[in-house]
């Protein structure tokens, strides 16, 4: 049983605790009353408004106890259904203030959306025209999601997959660069240039004259060690 659970102290009626209600129930929206001093003795009788019309003064019959079934005919459709109290104590007659119970769309003709906390219904009794912007909000409301371009809808679950790149290097369409078109060298390029510098005899035969060549002198080493070093330097050619 689906309950939604209402105050009541004097003439204030106040929703305590709701969970969603939809619409297309029948006998299953149950309404839970906890009542002050001033209504524990009285009779008590419902009073609805639908769609802004007055869907009955009260029913004939008082409810039994604290608990009582929104009619079936009342919950047929979505949208804001105010429900009031009239208590019958003696000759004493005690009427409550509407609360506004949201009814989402049934899982038969849509999909439901968020149900308003219970402190958002209250200020919606206060404000009509923020009331009468959630009835838009609901009436509006797209029942059915439609898949776009390279988006899938599947078990409630949203999936998007890549498509053609729109525009790459001045190319449209599915792309493929390569490396002049990107300025870059063939693939091996820089690896056949290092093996090459590498297995060359005279890779470094200027960095080892640069090197030697202040040393071949008689001011650093007799004339017989700069005639061998000179040999060596001419020797590296």
């Amino acid at each position: 049983m689906n309950t939604l659970t209402l105050d009541v102290s004097k003439n204030t009626l106040k929703i305590s605790a709701t969970g969603s209600m939809t619409s297309g129930n029948e006998g299953y929206l149950q309404v839970s009353l906890i009542l002050d001093a001033d209504w524990a003795g009285a009779a008590i009788y419902p009073a609805y408004m639908v769609g802004g019309t007055e869907y009955s003064d009260y029913p004939a019959t008082a409810i039994a106890g604290t608990t009582f079934i929104i009619p079936t005919a009342i919950g047929q459709s979505a949208g804001i259904i105010r429900l009031g109290l009239i208590g019958v104590a003696d000759s004493v007659i005690m009427r409550t203030n509407y609360v506004f119970i949201p009814l989402l769309i049934g899982a038969a003709t849509g999909t439901a959306v968020p149900l308003p906390t219970p402190a958002a219904l209250e200020a919606l009794q206060a404000t009509p025209a923020a009331l009468e912007a959630l009835q838009a909000t609901i009436a509006a409301k797209q029942d059915t999601l439609t898949a776009g371009t390279n988006i899938t809808i599947t078990d409630n679950v949203i999936a998007a997959s890549g498509g053609a790149v729109n525009s790459v290097n001045g190319e449209t369409g599915d792309v493929i660069l390569t490396a002049s078109e990107v300025g870059a060298d063939a693939s091996g390029t820089a690896a056949s240039a290092v093996a090459a510098h590498n297995s060359s005899a005279t890779a470094h035969a200027e960095l080892l004259e640069d090197t030697l060549a202040p040393y071949a002198t008689e001011s650093y080493v007799t004339s017989a060690i700069a005639a061998a070093i000179t040999g060596a330097i001419e020797g590296s050619y």
